[in-house]
């Protein structure tokens, strides 16, 4: 039993000598001269020597190398700064002090011999010219009062001088980039009216604006006459006094019901033959039955107008005796 106690000790003290503090820059931490790791406080001044900074290696803070964290060394401005094939700063020859050109200059910074070498030593062979695309650089404005023409690709027109496809388009250079414009009066798009036009709801609306404005127009004319007096009848509500003449059957008494209502209803005025059936918005559509009697267009309408505005004055669509279950014997 004491020798697998000995066994595991030893095993732990190898396993911790193995294991070797590093920092978080893959370096290895200043020791003391007993070997520790020294530790640090961050924030404290002189807690670490000279090329270390106090850095925290996830266990404790310890003292690091700096020299990964300090200013990389580089020419003055305005000089620029030489580098070698592997792209690391080339240092001057530690004999002469020189570089391997004629038009670098040995500077000493942070007591490193730099080759350096100012602009106007670059000859033109060495110098990348790159094409700058000024109009993916610089969007282009037209002038006040003015919008920029468009492609098919939503991308601005661009022109010399004078070769707009319209008259009443302009070329305006902005930025160094001529682009045609034209004015805010005149600026339009043909293929929008041209959708607009065959859009079929678009028409629809057109159409249906003008059929009430026809409407308004002829409601306000005065009925036509002409019909013989037999064929005349006065109609008198219970809500209004006045009487108007009429070519069309009478309504219904007010003290009909609702079930009355909902009965064909046939009536039989001067010899004709018109049927009146009620549909589901509470008017009445009119069926010939062999009859030549024709009852003007304007006189439907009017027909049509007094009967809504003798339903809003009971109360619709308000009242809640237009919502009773039927055969209720509710009063309209």
């Amino acid at each position: 039993m004491l020798a697998l106690v000995l066994f595991f000790e030893i095993l732990t003290v190898a396993f911790a000598k193995g294991i070797i503090p590093y920092c978080p820059n893959s370096n290895a931490p200043e020791v003391d001269q007993n070997g520790h790791v020294i530790h640090c406080l961050p924030g404290a001044d002189n807690s670490c020597s000279n090329g270390y900074v106090c850095l925290f290696s996830g266990h404790n803070y310890q003292c690091c190398p700096s020299y990964q964290y300090e200013d990389v060394i580089e020419c003055p401005a305005p000089m620029l700064t030489v580098l070698d094939s592997e792209e690391n700063p080339l240092r001057c020859d530690n004999a002469t002090h020189s570089c391997p050109q004629s038009g670098m200059q040995c500077l000493i910074v942070n007591s490193v011999p730099l080759c350096c070498q100012g602009t106007s030593y670059i000859s033109g062979e060495n110098v990348i010219k790159m094409e700058v695309d000024r109009e993916a650089v610089v969007e282009p404005q037209c002038p006040a009062n003015s919008f920029a023409v468009l492609d098919e690709d939503l991308k601005t027109v661009l022109c010399n001088s004078f070769n707009c496809e319209k008259k009443e388009q302009f070329c305006y250079e902005d930025a160094g980039v001529s682009i045609c414009c034209e004015t805010n009066y005149e600026a339009f798009d043909d293929k929008s009216i041209d959708k607009e036009s065959n859009d079929p709801l678009k028409s629809f609306l057109v159409e249906s604006d003008k059929l009430v404005k026809h409407i308004n127009e002829v409601t306000k004319r005065p009925a036509h006459g002409g019909l013989n007096s037999e064929e005349s009848t006065i109609i008198t509500t219970a809500e209004t006094d006045e009487a108007t003449a009429t070519t069309k059957p009478p309504l219904l008494p007010e003290t009909s019901t609702s079930e009355e209502q909902l009965k064909t209803v046939t009536e039989l005025a001067g010899g004709s033959n018109d049927k009146y059936k009620p549909h589901d918005f509470g008017g009445y559509v009119l069926s010939k039955l062999g009859s030549d009697t024709v009852v003007p267009r304007e006189t439907k309408r009017e027909f049509a107008r007094r009967f809504l505005l003798e339903q809003i004055k009971r109360g619709w669509p308000y009242h809640e005796d237009f919502y009773r279950p039927i055969g209720n014997n509710s009063k309209f």
